[in-house]
């Protein structure tokens, strides 16, 4: 007995999206009655599986990496619908827009006098990130931030 067609959708809940924001991908695999697993993918590696409930299923997804993704679901089918696996839904991460506020001590410095520059991050990065630290155009370090702010102490500016 050949299996009845199937076609799957996958829609997503905020599209474009910021850096840090949670996604939710719903599946949709028509006729409704349809019953089984699918699974999410992001291009080649898998994001996760559901269980299909009316023909539809969910996935949340709670960060992705910034840029662009190539989201697809593919239904496997079951002994009476056959599988299919949806267009790509391209998903865009943004990247989070950030303040940064310089504070230097001491404040006024006298000549040659280390200086430490203090740059704080608003909101703080939650993987880190790097702050680069020029002075007139002159790079005078780059630091690893930790949490919502980086230092440098310079021997003179």
């Amino acid at each position: 007995m050949a299996r009845t067609a199937t076609t799957t959708t996958v829609t997503s809940s905020l599209n474009p999206s910021v850096y840090g924001q949670s996604v939710t991908f719903t599946a949709a695999v028509a006729p409704a009655s349809s019953s089984g697993q699918v699974t999410f993918s992001d291009g080649a590696t898998v994001i996760g599986t559901a269980s299909l409930t009316a023909g539809s299923a969910t996935l949340t997804v709670p960060s992705l990496s910034g840029g662009s993704h190539q989201i697809t679901v593919a239904y496997a089918g079951n002994s009476v619908y056959a599988g299919s696996t949806s267009p790509v839904l391209v998903q865009i991460i943004s990247p989070v827009a950030t303040a940064v506020t310089l504070n230097t001590l001491p404040n006024p410095s006298a000549l040659s006098q280390p200086v430490t520059l203090t740059a704080t991050l608003s909101p703080a990065i939650p993987d880190g990130g790097m702050v680069s630290f020029m002075v007139d155009g002159t790079l005078m370090g780059i630091v690893q931030t930790a949490g919502s702010s980086a230092s440098l102490t310079t021997q003179s500016i």
